[in-house]
């Protein structure tokens, strides 16, 4: 089996942005039954909320949604991917 095709979704704060879009892809992907060919995790710049869980209002609209948030902000610099396929960044410009 072909090593899984691996996307980072990277935003400022990894907070609200960028794991939105990493949980939010993930469910897409399981719904397709794809899990085990992609996987996608998310990441910030900066180092402002490392260690802590996606912003509860964001987890909130996602959980109502019927998507689970998870994971924890990480930064680019501590990214657990070895060779990225795709990168998606998330910002005002």
């Amino acid at each position: 089996m072909a090593p899984p095709h691996k996307l980072l979704f990277v935003c400022l704060g990894n907070i609200c942005r960028s794991p939105s879009a990493e949980n939010i892809m993930n469910h897409l992907v399981a719904q397709a039954g794809l899990s085990g060919q992609i996987r996608c995790d998310s990441a910030g710049t900066s180092g402002y909320h490392i260690g802590e869980r996606p912003d509860r209002r964001m987890t909130q609209a996602a959980n109502a949604q019927g998507i689970e948030m998870g994971g924890a902000i990480a930064s680019v610099r501590a990214c657990r991917f070895g060779r990225i396929r795709l990168n998606f960044g998330h910002g005002p410009q």
